[in-house]
């Protein structure tokens, strides 16, 4: 028996409001006058400076730490006690699990952490920090000792470099810790592996690596999973020694002297089983220029990015600050082959945590990406554009096997692999269940009882109400991905964009919606949305006011893209049939509308925030 239908409507108290973000963008050199005068020639410098970060006394907390890194290797550096410097380095591309992972954990996937101990009290109430956002640097002012922290642009390496001017100098102890045990299982029975091996390397180099593993429990290999990384240090300035401190800690120990070193961190992370992560590692480390080489290279990139956009605002500071730093944030983790996720990205510093997981949130992530365009940033969405197009058979299978559809599928919630293959019974019942065309399985049930619930495919599995739940009707994200690609050949007109990349997710995004079971042509001559979900709050709705809006969007696009492509003209008609006869948007007064969200609701509708 399917559950009651409801109508979502469109009134003051179901409108979201979402302030755009007011910006001058210089995307070529400032107009000049006849004399050849700039009409507006702005000090960079003093600009994006305004928005940098400081601090005086220590930040003795992970979280709160001073965040460093390239675009996809770094992480948050902070001083634990007096003594000690700490950071946690992350990498954007490094993931625990996939989609077909055991009960995925909440494992952050960071690489490992560093503590240099000055062996005494160098930092304290009078310590002052400054993250300059126009350097991309952090400078540390202790009692007698400076630190300065930079992650290279170009490769996976990150420098700091201390200044020890104590008039009796210690002995300073580098070390390279593991953030979980060396062997762990987790997952039902077990079936995903970590382990972690500690090593001293010639040359006077320490090295930490890590292996994520987990086969199939289908049997599917495609939906094998695999990560290795690893972190490498050495000094440069100094000759240290190696030591092992015990089974997950190990040491580089720069001897006592006054002066000037560089303590050089390199990073690699890879899926292919085949790939030397930590050669790769000890070569960026091994191969590394200077720190003034590598500072003198980051500033050239650092000042071109800034000059690309700026928003002044003198009487608005503190949004200036924001939008600035939120721009500071995005260049140093969406730089990577995966973008940063919005659940800490590469700043997490609570060891092997990270609340919600290893997947991408949809609604979260979506308003990372939204002001990239507009700052003249496009080149940010590159890591999302590259996570859907390596993934697009994935999303065809999903809108297969999910909902018998055509087109692609994009859970809200989903990996950074895409949808996990099904066994064919598996799927059929999947489909069977959530189109609302039979009741679930003994079968799927024990299926989805082994897998991770916070996942679009498998949410339903503890709802009262399913197949109705948190996200597993919430079709959006695959026409959001749409708008991004439409997006970016607006801005650039580049047709080959257009035709090869974009085009095949704009196509599909319009399949899936005119293929989609619940899109029915009904009594009324107009195509109505059945089974669908806002978001996270209201559950199995009938002509929900977001698959109503971007229906329109991409029927149209689609039709337009068809043409400039030259593709699929078959189609066009089929597209602009939806188009002129898809249902108005409904109004509070029609029978069965929701007029407002109030505390009470239809059912599968919840007031609590959503279970972990």
């Amino acid at each position: 028996m399917k559950p009651p239908r409801w109508r979502v409507a469109v009134t003051a108290a179901t409108i979201v409001l979402c302030a755009a973000v007011v910006q001058i963008v210089i995307a070529e050199p400032a107009p000049v006058l006849a004399s050849g005068t700039p009409v507006f020639n702005p000090d960079y410098n003093q600009l994006v400076s305004r928005s940098d970060l400081t601090q005086t006394g220590m930040i003795t907390s992970g979280p709160q730490g001073m965040p460093i890194a390239n675009g996809k290797f770094g992480g948050p550096v902070w001083e634990p006690t007096s003594n000690v410097l700490s950071m946690q380095v992350n990498h954007t591309d490094t993931f625990v699990a996939n989609d077909a992972s055991a009960k995925a954990n909440n494992s952050g996937g960071g690489l490992g952490r560093i503590n240099l101990d000055f062996g005494g009290a160098v930092f304290n109430s009078a310590t002052t920090q400054r993250l300059s956002l126009y350097d991309a640097l952090l400078n540390i002012d202790g009692n007698l000792l400076n630190a300065k922290v930079i992650a290279k642009n170009d490769s996976d390496t990150v420098a700091i470099q201390i200044t020890d001017n104590r008039p009796t100098p210690t002995p300073v102890n580098i070390d390279l810790k593991m953030l979980r045990a060396p062997s762990v299982n987790t997952g039902t029975g077990g079936a995903n592996h970590a382990v972690s091996t500690i090593s001293q390397e010639p040359g006077n180099i320490i090295a930490l690596k890590q292996v994520f593993s987990e086969a199939a429990s289908t049997g599917i290999t495609s939906n094998n999973f695999y990560c290795s990384t690893a972190v490498a240090i050495k000094v440069q300035g100094r000759t240290g020694t190696t030591s092992t401190v015990d089974s997950q800690t190990v040491r580089l120990t720069v001897p006592a002297s006054a002066g000037t070193f560089t303590v050089l961190i390199g990073g690699d992370t890879s899926m292919n089983t085949a790939t030397d992560v930590k050669s790769n590692a000890i070569a960026q480390v091994n191969t590394s220029s200077t720190y003034s080489s590598i500072f003198a290279s980051n500033q050239a990139w650092w000042h071109n990015f800034w000059s690309k956009s700026y928003v002044y605002l003198p009487t608005q500071l503190n949004f200036e600050k924001r939008r600035t730093y939120y721009m500071y944030l995005a260049a140093i983790s969406n730089r990577g082959k995966y973008p940063g996720k919005f659940n800490g990205s590469i700043w997490i510093a609570e060891g092997d945590t990270r609340d919600w997981g290893g997947s991408y949130w949809n609604w979260n992530q979506d308003s990372l990406y939204q002001p990239f365009d507009a700052a003249n940033h496009t080149e940010l969405k590159d890591p999302l554009f590259n996570m859907r197009t390596s993934n697009l058979g994935r999303y065809q299978t999903a809108a297969s096997q999910m909902w018998g559809s055509q087109g692609v599928f994009i859970g809200e919630t989903s990996g950074f692999s895409g949808f996990e293959t099904l066994p064919t019974s598996t799927a059929n019942d999947l489909k069977t269940f959530l189109t609302y065309q039979g009741p679930r399985t003994s079968a799927l049930n024990a299926f989805a009882g082994n897998r991770d619930g916070l996942l679009s495919t498998w949410s339903w599995a503890g709802s009262a109400v399913a197949p109705a739940s948190w996200v597993v009707h919430t079709m959006v994200a695959t026409q959001e991905t749409a708008e991004y690609f439409w997006q970016r050949y607006q801005y650039t007109k580049d047709l080959a964009f257009l035709q090869n990349v974009a085009y095949p997710f704009i196509k599909g995004a319009a399949e899936f919606y005119r293929t989609y079971p619940g899109f029915t042509l009904d009594a009324d001559g107009k195509y109505h949305f059945h089974n669908t979900n806002l978001h996270e709050h209201i559950w199995a709705g009938t002509d929900v006011i977001d698959d109503l809006s971007l229906a329109r969007g991409i029927f149209a696009v689609a039709i337009r893209a068809s043409q400039l492509t030259n593709q699929d003209a078959a189609l066009r008609p089929l597209w602009q049939d939806r188009l002129d006869k898809i249902a108005p948007f409904p109004l509070s007064s029609q029978p069965g509308a929701i007029g407002g969200l109030t505390s009470t609701g239809p059912p599968g509708r919840k007031a609590a925030s959503r279970p972990r």
